[in-house]
């Protein structure tokens, strides 16, 4: 069992020397270089399903999500803009979910930590919840 906590200390997790734009398709850096890392405690055997931690230093880019994410603000701030320009400011202890397919600007006022869960839809039913 994982325990995930405002403020806690998460063991394990290491810096990616990937950018966030190869870890993540559709993601466009918009102002600054941010810089992430992470720790995946678990993961299905097909890759449909993962979880884990995910923290990220200052910057802006904008992602087309291409899988459905829960996450839970560990530490930090930031403010999250949807396409139609809503802005959401969030801070430890807040909770979101995006769907496979939306467009957000993320702008990390301070470094980020998360804790997710990740849900790639097959490819049939991912074109059907596109269109």
């Amino acid at each position: 069992m994982h325990v995930y906590r405002p403020g806690g200390r998460e063991k394990g997790v290491v810096t990616y020397d990937e950018a966030l734009e190869t870890s993540f398709p559709g993601l466009e850096v918009l102002d600054g270089n941010p810089k992430q890392s992470g720790r995946e405690d678990f993961a299905s055997p097909d890759g449909r399903f993962s979880a884990g931690v995910w923290e990220c230093t200052k910057g802006r880019f904008r992602i087309t999500y291409p899988m459905d994410e829960i996450a839970t603000l560990l530490k930090g701030r930031l403010v999250i803009t949807d396409e139609s320009g809503r802005k959401s400011s969030l801070g430890p202890g807040d909770s979101f979910f995006v769907a496979a397919g939306e467009t957000l600007t993320w702008e990390i006022v301070e470094t980020v930590r998360k804790s997710y869960f990740l849900y790639t839809r097959p490819a049939k039913a991912a074109k059907a919840a596109a269109e």
